[in-house]
């Protein structure tokens, strides 16, 4: 596209932005004084809201489709060169019909299976834009499925998207956001290849949705109704359909999985783990960018219609303390560092109040029974544990009413097939066996593979199996309990000795703060436990202090695994995300003890690759 014609795209944006910021004021205005509000049943404050906001949405575009379409047809200098496509039309025209019926719902509530039968039909206007009808199948190729592609086929993906953004946020506009993101990558799309089909309504949609935005962030001075919801979600179905997406096989299951991802978030994380309700304030303090604050503030708070809340300031345990306390905060997800450092707090329970919080979350890796105490001895407050991976999603927590055993991440959550299994033959272990957490490699959540690394994908794969890399035992009673990373385990004169039990032997001395355990190369014994602690204010490394320690964990758990090395640090290297970076100890170690290592390859000793 030449420049003239990004501009000409830029102001019809503006020009939608604008229609939408000057009609919804008085919109909002009449529809309040005609009565038409509705209360958000997924907000705190109950406030009686206007609603059918969509109307807007769609009204102002046909009104910019009007205006350009009739100085298009003007001669002379005040015509405008834009060209508007029969795919433009026919996308305005579907997405119009579905607005018509989304009017309709919002006075009569239709139910769902009349809704189905009749918004099925109303993309037969899109077959007229279609040139192909040839659909790349992922893992069986191109397939030309004829008439079946334009009568079936393309009513169920425009009916699905439209209900994807009708369903989870329904009348209120949650997905108002994400709908924008969606044209605004669909629009960038087009812009590069070139394409001036669907460009001019793509313009005009997300102008006009990012007026809507501007007056449906909390706290909501209007709601769009399921006349915004299926419009919108009708629209970016079309322009899919229309501009080829589907028939590239680009999104071809996106209706599918996105719906399928929410499902499962929305059942898994939102039900089984964190239970949130919708009139609650819940926080996980997770940074954005990491897969955890996918599940957590997305798939699990707004999907329930919770209300999220995000710090962005440094992690400090008083101010977590503080957060908690102003804030009233239900329901909050931490990760174990954050705990252990709150833990420390002195006097905590006499200086903050967290009688609104009714449960911790858990996740990252695992938490110590240390913490879990502090939090039920001083605040009565329960402290779930969870675990997952960015493969997997939440596969094993402690769920709500069940007992929890400190030091253990819970059961298998329900639906999920779960094992611990030998890493070699993918066979299950007996109980009480440590083996590695594995998940049955249909399991919906599980990730598909590795970008661009086929040889690493394969490797997580043994029989019927996912295999996590975490070692782990499951008791009789189904409670599983972490043991370490496959990478992290420490072999010393025949013993597998696992972090986790060691560094909450550690952990729990008084002079502790945070610790990490690695094995070290040791000439007779091949490895030795190693242990970086970082120390409380008030107490100084001493080799008293080291020997205080090495005697605390041998009274508290088997002598075999108390650490014959202590090093103390002023801080332990960790990710954003709060979880501490043993391979980056255990590589400092290995290269410090690089002789050892030698002598020891000498002597068939040293088996690991590092």
């Amino acid at each position: 596209m030449q420049i003239h014609e990004i501009g000409l795209i830029a102001a019809m944006i503006l020009v939608s932005f604008s229609a939408v910021m000057v009609l919804l004021p008085s919109v909002i205005r009449r529809l309040v004084r005609r009565g038409v509000v509705a209360v958000d049943k997924y907000k705190k404050d109950l406030r009686e809201i206007p609603t059918r906001g969509g109307i807007v949405i769609i009204g102002a575009v046909f009104l910019i489709f009007g205006i350009v379409s009739l100085l298009a047809h003007l001669p002379g200098p005040i015509s405008v060169p834009i060209h508007l496509t029969g795919a433009d039309w026919a996308i305005l025209i579907v997405a119009g019909l579905f607005a018509a019926f989304g009017l309709v719902d919002d006075f009569l509530d239709v139910g769902r299976p009349v809704k189905i039968f009749i918004l099925f039909f109303f993309s037969y206007r899109l077959i007229f834009e279609i040139t192909s009808t040839m659909v790349l199948v992922p893992f069986v190729g191109h397939m030309d499925f004829g008439v079946l592609y334009l009568f079936l086929i393309i009513p169920i993906y425009v009916l699905v998207t439209a209900n994807l953004a009708n369903m989870h946020s329904g009348f209120n506009g949650l997905a108002s956001g994400l709908s924008g993101i969606v044209i605004a990558f669909l629009l960038l799309k087009m812009i590069l290849e070139g394409s001036y089909d669907c460009v001019f309504i793509l313009s005009c949609l997300l102008g006009a949705i990012f007026g809507f935005l501007w007056y449906n962030f909390y706290p909501a001075k209007i709601l769009w109704g399921n006349i915004g919801a299926l419009s919108i979600g009708a629209a970016i179905g079309a322009i899919i359909v229309v501009s080829g997406f589907l028939v590239a096989g680009f999104v071809m299951l996106i209706p599918h999985t996105v719906n399928f991802l929410m499902y499962a978030y929305w059942r898994l994380n939102r039900y089984y783990w964190w239970a949130t309700q919708p009139d609650e304030l819940c926080w996980a303090t997770t940074e954005p960018g990491w897969a955890k604050w996918y599940w957590a503030p997305y798939g699990t708070i707004l999907n329930a219609g919770a209300t999220n809340f995000h710090y962005s300031g440094r992690f400090e345990p008083e101010k977590w303390f503080e957060l908690l306390d102003r804030w009233r905060i239900n329901r909050a997800c931490m990760t174990p560092t954050e705990l252990r450092a709150m833990a420390t707090v002195a006097d905590a329970d006499e200086r903050y109040d967290l009688n609104d919080l009714k449960v911790i979350l858990s996740a990252g890796e695992p938490c110590t029974p240390g913490v879990i105490r502090f939090f039920n001895e001083k605040f009565g407050l329960s402290v779930r544990d969870g675990y997952g991976q960015t493969e997997t999603c939440i596969i094993a927590c402690t769920l709500p009413g069940m007992e929890i055993k400190p030091g253990s991440m819970g059961r298998f959550t329900p639906g999920v097939v779960g094992a611990i299994v030998n890493p070699e033959t993918g066979e299950r272990v007996p109980v009480g066996e440590t083996g590695m957490i594995g998940v049955a490699k249909d399991h919906p959540m599980l990730f598909t593979g590795y970008h661009n690394n086929p040889e690493k994908t394969a490797e997580c794969f043994v029989g019927n199996w996912y295999l996590t890399g975490d070692l782990a035992m499951m008791d009789e009673a189904g409670y599983i309990w972490f043991d370490s990373r496959a990478d992290d385990v420490c072999i010393s004169s025949g013993y597998r000795i696992g972090p986790f039990e060691v560094e909450s032997a550690v952990d729990s001395h008084e002079a502790v703060l945070e610790c990490a355990m690695i094995p070290s190369p040791d000439p007779l014994r091949g490895e030795i436990v190693k242990v970086f602690v970082v120390l409380k204010d008030g107490y100084e490394p001493s080799e008293k202090l080291i020997t205080d320690i090495q005697q605390h964990v041998k009274r508290i758990t088997a002598p075999y695994k108390y650490p014959r090395e202590i090093e103390f640090v002023k801080e332990l290297p960790k990710t954003i995300s709060g979880k501490i970076k043993r391979k980056e100890l255990r590589t400092m170690e290995f290269e410090r003890k690089r002789a050892v290592i030698e002598r020891l390859k000498e002597k068939g000793m040293w088996q690991r690759g590092e």
